[in-house]
């Protein structure tokens, strides 16, 4: 899964919109879709990258908003045990 995360991230980019529409900033960004062949990478459409990879637009979604500022991947903590916990005011 890890892997898979890493390279939408590596072949997704956002990209700032060149036109705001007044009325509205909800969408400020946009996205370009990449896929590599023969080490170029290929810009395609949102529908061609998705069903080619068979991933919805929500794992894009998921990818862009668990980017850092420096462009790094963070790592999904999902479903991970947190062993060390410190319980305060409880008696054993």
């Amino acid at each position: 899964m890890e892997i898979q995360r890493q390279f939408i991230h590596d072949h997704v980019t956002k990209i700032k919109t060149k036109y705001v529409r007044e009325d509205s900033s909800r969408k400020n960004y946009n996205h370009e879709f990449y896929l590599t062949r023969n080490n170029k990478k290929t810009q395609v459409c949102e529908v061609f990258f998705m069903n080619t990879l068979a991933i919805s637009d929500t794992m894009i979604r998921t990818v862009v908003k668990k980017q850092s500022e420096t462009g790094v991947h963070l790592k999904d903590n999902k479903g991970k045990y947190h062993k060390n916990k410190l319980l305060l005011g409880t008696d054993f």
